[in-house]
């Protein structure tokens, strides 16, 4: 089934504004799909991971326990950071290019407005700056979160929650052996609210 890519209305800074005015009125709506990658899988990982591209541009990656501290234009800190577990930075000559942000156990999912238990990573806010997008180093980004979460935390599963419609994501997690497990949906109008969760449908 071909899906609008509704994701570009929201994924770029005057579309947030909106959402986020929209949201502070009283009306959320979130439908997002849970991904896991079983602690059993090498795909997808630093050594089996390629650039897509020039071969020769790799990033550097710099792993960060306290985020709110980095000193790193980035986009997202510090709020955000603070919740995070671990901070991954992704260096290419000495210029920090993308970001992601990984959890252990447990995770506050804004676009839920809940809490999420864990068993294992929480994969989330992947970012790439524009300029450099379309070089393949969202996969070397997700790679090297792969990486790190094996180095911190050892062997185990990791999960994300991409949005039904965000097409490039869903293609870059099934690409490192993320697998869809479960749909969420959320919707608030005012005081009422409703949170489900479903087997996927796909």
């Amino acid at each position: 089934m071909n899906r609008l890519p509704l994701w570009k209305l929201t994924r770029n800074p005057v579309g947030r504004a909106l959402y986020d005015r929209v949201s502070g009125r009283g009306l959320q709506f979130a439908s997002l799909e849970l991904y896991r990658r079983p602690a059993d899988t090498d795909e997808g990982t630093a050594d089996s991971s390629a650039t897509a591209g020039d071969d020769s541009a790799r990033l550097e990656f710099t792993v960060h326990e306290s985020a709110a501290t980095v000193d790193a234009d980035v986009p997202y800190k510090p709020a955000e950071a603070d919740e995070a577990d671990l901070l991954v930075l992704g260096h290419l000559d000495g210029e920090v290019v993308g970001q992601v942000f990984l959890n252990r156990d447990e995770t506050y999912v804004h676009e839920l407005e809940a809490r999420l238990s864990i068993d294992g990573a929480y994969v989330w806010r992947l970012y790439v700056d524009p300029d450099y997008r379309n070089r393949g180093f969202g996969a070397e980004l997700l790679a090297g979160a792969i990486a790190a979460v094996r180095d911190r935390w050892g062997v185990v599963d990791l999960y994300a929650l991409i949005a039904d419609d965000n097409l490039p994501s869903r293609r870059l997690f099934e690409g490192h052996g993320f697998v869809p497990e479960s749909q969420f949906r959320y919707v608030r109008v005012g005081a009422f609210s409703k949170r489900w969760q479903s087997p996927s449908q796909r």
